[in-house]
């Protein structure tokens, strides 16, 4: 979030981390009023199969931990990200409790 939301932005910036439970899920959040990005590219690679991925993907490394999860877990858990150019981005980590 620091280095890629908030370092690229001009003026001041924000980050919040929110941590909670519901039911047998442990969810945490990280949102930016950063620079932010056109997060559909990465919501569809999110849900291809591991097979797909290249180590030429540009968002590897959260490809890399939504699968670790999700591999570790189930399909219940792992990344769901929201952002939208010049408005900041929320990524919520979905683990088991």
């Amino acid at each position: 979030a620091f280095t890629h939301g908030l370092e690229p932005k001009k003026g001041v910036g924000s980050l919040q981390i929110r941590i909670w439970d519901e039911s047998d899920a442990l969810y945490i959040q990280v949102i930016d009023d950063g620079i932010g990005f056109d997060a559909s590219s990465i919501n569809n690679m999110l849900s291809e199969e591991v097979k797909n991925f290249t180590k030429d993907s540009e968002y590897i490394g959260i490809l890399n931990t939504h699968r670790r999860i999700q591999l570790l877990y189930g399909i219940a858990y792992g990344l769901k990200i929201k952002s939208s150019p010049g408005e900041g981005t929320q990524v919520t980590i979905t683990l088991p409790r």
